[in-house]
């Protein structure tokens, strides 16, 4: 093998470890919500995004096996896994059947979506370059959005100046991750790769920074705070599960109804 041909094969070798890596790196998340038994204030989006993405690649990596695809079907392959396994104790430990019912039915328009992609390129394009062309600008697409998932994530962070619900090995991950599978678009002249896993570097690096930013900031305390909140971040509170517990410890008066002080003077 020479030097030429060993080079995308060592970027994709580490690049499927760096993936693993990534997707090891939500264990802990995880192992936090089966102690506690509740998915908190964690967001399901980055998973879900996590899926379709994986699903679209897989089936990218699939069509491009000649050129070298075979990388990219194994590690998104293994990350289709690690999201099913997510998403399945998502659900379970999920705190209101709503919550439930509204993971599982984007789970299943997730694989419809992918359905219809299949469907689309396997019997309606006939030529390979044009396969090619519309899975690998799809597949571009949804990596987008999944790397745009963390962006709610990012501005929680900055209103609460916290940085609970955004681990930090979770974000170098998708650094190292991102950086190996850009160097491996650029050796395979793959641009689809090559532009998706740059955006990838981008927010990732963004992340980096906004986590040294805030890891040793004092958090905002949204939730006993009298003060109003700007109306774009009160969805954002709501999201992640931030919710105002004024009046909570007030006392209450004979007919049940709280009220600030009590007049000792009275009899």
């Amino acid at each position: 093998m020479t030097v030429g041909a060993a080079i995308p094969v060592a970027l994709g070798i580490v690049g499927n470890a760096m993936s693993v890596f990534s997707y090891c790196s939500t264990i802990p998340t995880f192992w936090r919500i089966v102690k506690k038994k509740s998915v908190e204030g964690f967001s399901d989006h980055p998973y879900l995004f996590s899926l379709l993405n994986g699903l679209l690649w897989t089936f990218y990596g699939y069509l491009t096996l000649r050129r070298g695809g075979l990388f990219l079907l194994t590690v998104n392959a293994i990350g289709c896994a690690f999201q099913y396994a997510y998403l399945a104790f998502y659900i379970l430990f999920a705190t209101t059947h709503k919550q439930r019912m509204i993971t599982g039915t984007s789970t299943g328009i997730v694989h419809l979506l992918f359905l219809m992609m299949v469907i689309l390129v396997k019997f309606f394009l006939k030529q390979y370059s044009i396969q090619l062309r519309v899975m690998g600008t799809m597949s571009c697409m949804a990596a987008i959005v999944m790397y745009g998932a963390p962006l709610s994530i990012m501005a929680t962070v900055i209103y609460t100046k916290s940085v609970e619900y955004m681990p930090f090995l979770l974000s170098l991950a998708l650094t190292l991750r991102s950086g190996t599978w850009c160097a491996f678009g650029y050796v395979t002249h793959d641009i689809y790769v090559e532009v998706t896993n740059t955006i990838g570097v981008l927010l990732g690096v963004s992340q980096l920074i906004l986590y040294t930013i805030y890891c040793k900031k004092t958090p905002r305390n949204v939730l006993k705070t009298d003060t109003m909140i700007p109306a774009d971040m009160e969805a954002c509170r709501n999201t992640h599960g931030l919710h105002n517990s004024v009046n909570i410890n007030k006392p209450k008066d004979f007919a049940g109804n709280p009220h600030d002080t009590i007049n000792k003077g009275e009899t």
